[in-house]
């Protein structure tokens, strides 16, 4: 089937079909000479391991990008990073102790 057919109908596929479904909470990313890989972790243990070519995962980049936009819209402010919530939490931490 083609990639631009309708989204909705192929993500409606995917979740039809018997394909791993992974939740994580955390990555950690490395280049190889060939492409990008992404190890999926959640609550710190490895759950997946994604190779991508390098074009791939620039436009994955990008329409997670544009779906974060969208969702930020949407309910009218911007989303954390987890290295906000992490600095944010250790900046507290350390204003308690005072």
């Amino acid at each position: 089937m083609a990639e631009n057919s309708d989204p909705a109908e192929r993500v409606a596929r995917a979740f039809a079909s018997t394909v791993p479904q992974l939740y994580f909470n955390g990555f950690v990313n490395s280049l190889t000479p060939g492409d990008l890989v992404c190890v999926l972790e959640r609550n710190g243990q490895p759950v997946g391991v994604i190779n991508m070519s390098y074009t791939v995962a620039k436009t994955l980049a990008v329409a997670l990008t544009d779906a974060i936009s969208q969702l930020e819209q949407r309910v009218g402010r911007p989303m954390l990073t987890t290295y906000e919530v992490e600095k944010s939490i250790l900046s507290n931490q350390a204003e308690e102790k005072k």
